[in-house]
């Protein structure tokens, strides 16, 4: 019994191990253009909506990545989205919709 213990644990017991061993890549990132800005929940939280994108940019620490962007530069009608890494679960990123320049929505997922 003790045999058959030991062949049943040792491999659990290494998968636990290893599980959070690792190394991060750019597979790990959402947006890996953008990898050296990684926002935090903190940091969203701080985000209002009707800031300008200076003001964002600021209270992140760095650019994220351009996803869509559509109208006229310059007018209202001008909508910018970008996307930004996550400090948190895998995967976790930031959604930012910039109209006419400023902070017009904001979404998270993961973040931590």
């Amino acid at each position: 019994m003790e045999a058959v213990m030991k062949k049943v644990l040792l491999p659990v017991f290494l998968v636990f191990l290893f599980m959070g061993c690792g190394t991060v890549d750019d597979t790990t990132y959402p947006f890996p253009d953008s990898k050296n800005t990684i926002v935090t929940l903190d940091e969203f939280n701080q985000l209002e909506i009707g800031m300008d994108y200076e003001e964002v940019i600021e209270i992140i620490g760095g650019e994220c990545t351009l996803q869509v962007e559509s109208g006229m530069e310059g007018t209202r009608y001008h909508t910018v989205s970008y996307g930004c890494n996550g400090r948190g679960d895998i995967g976790a990123n930031v959604q930012l919709m910039f109209q006419g320049g400023t902070l017009d929505s904001k979404a998270q997922f993961g973040l931590r």
